[in-house]
C-alpha cells in the first residue's frame, strides 16, 4: 500500500471514532459577566467531553444546534427555585432556558462560584433537551445540591453512561440533519 493511500485510510479511520460534535448557541450571554460567562462554558464543555461529546460553541439556533436563553427575568411558568427549565417540543427539538438571578441564588445558598453554578445549570437543561424530561443522578439531579457543586468543581460531575451513550448518539443525528 502506497504512503498516500495508508494516510488517507488513517484519516478516514480516526474521523471515524472521532467523538461527535454537538454545537452550541447562546443568546443573552452579554448579561452574564465575562468571567462567569468563560467558566461555565468550560464546565459545560468538560461535562459533555466527559459524556464522548465535543462541545462547539456557534452562533444561530437551527436545528442541528441546541439553543440556550440566558434570561434576566423568570417566567411566570418557571418555578420559583428554578435556576433554569428546558422547553421540549418532540424529538429532540427545543431549547433551554437558564434564568441568571435564580443561578445567584443557586450560587448564594450552595457558596458555590457563580460561574460554576451557571455551567452546571447549562449542562442540565442541555441534558433535558436531548435526552428528555427525566432525571437520575449526576448532572442530571432533579436539584443540584452541595454534592453535584463539590463534583463539578473537581471536573467529575458526570452525565450517567446511558445517558453518555444518549447524547453521542443525538450528536451524531443533529450531525446528520441537512
Amino acid at each position: 500500500m502506497s504512503w498516500v493511500l495508508l494516510a488517507f485510510a488513517l484519516a478516514a479511520q480516526a474521523k471515524a471514532s472521532a467523538p461527535p460534535r454537538l454545537v452550541l448557541s447562546v443568546t443573552g450571554a452579554d448579561a452574564a459577566p465575562a468571567a462567569e460567562w468563560s467558566k461555565a462554558r468550560r464546565v459545560v464543555t468538560r461535562i459533555l467531553e466527559r459524556a464522548g461529546v465535543v462541545a462547539v460553541w456557534g452562533e444561530g439556533c437551527g436545528p442541528r444546534a441546541v439553543c440556550v436563553q440566558f434570561l434576566s427575568v423568570r417566567p411566570p411558568q418557571a418555578h420559583e427555585d428554578a435556576a433554569g427549565y428546558a422547553v421540549l417540543i418532540g424529538d429532540g427539538a427545543g431549547y433551554a432556558a437558564v434564568y441568571l438571578p435564580g443561578v445567584a441564588r443557586t450560587a448564594e445558598e450552595l457558596d458555590a462560584d457563580r460561574g460554576l453554578v451557571l455551567g452546571v445549570t447549562m449542562a442540565h437543561e442541555i441534558g433535558h433537551v436531548l435526552l428528555g424530561r427525566a432525571h437520575s443522578r449526576g448532572v442530571m439531579s432533579a436539584r443540584i445540591g452541595w454534592r453535584e457543586m463539590w463534583a463539578a468543581a473537581r471536573g467529575e460531575l458526570l452525565f450517567g453512561e446511558a445517558e453518555a451513550r444518549r447524547l453521542r448518539a443525538e450528536a451524531i443525528r443533529r450531525s446528520a440533519i441537512p
